[in-house]
């Protein structure tokens, strides 16, 4: 946690199970981490590694990103 904070200037919170949880539980927040890689498989070419070069793939994973937060953006709240 120390490292986190001293290098990225952020903060850390570890999330324990409560002693009453059984099963699963949506946590707060924790569904953005989540539903990202879940976007990207929208887009066929990221599904399998197509690409012969790594920075042909990894732009792939930019213009997706960036076409996702342009969709997000323009659509209404």
């Amino acid at each position: 946690m120390a490292w986190v904070r001293d290098k990225l200037d952020a903060l850390l919170e570890v999330v324990l199970l409560t002693p009453k949880q059984k099963g699963f539980q949506a946590l707060p927040r924790r569904w953005v981490v989540e539903l990202t890689p879940g976007w990207r498989n929208w887009y066929g070419r990221l599904n399998k590694d197509y690409g012969r070069l790594v920075k042909s793939s990894e732009c792939l994973v930019h213009i997706t990103s960036i076409q996702t937060l342009l969709r997000q953006m323009a659509s209404p709240c």
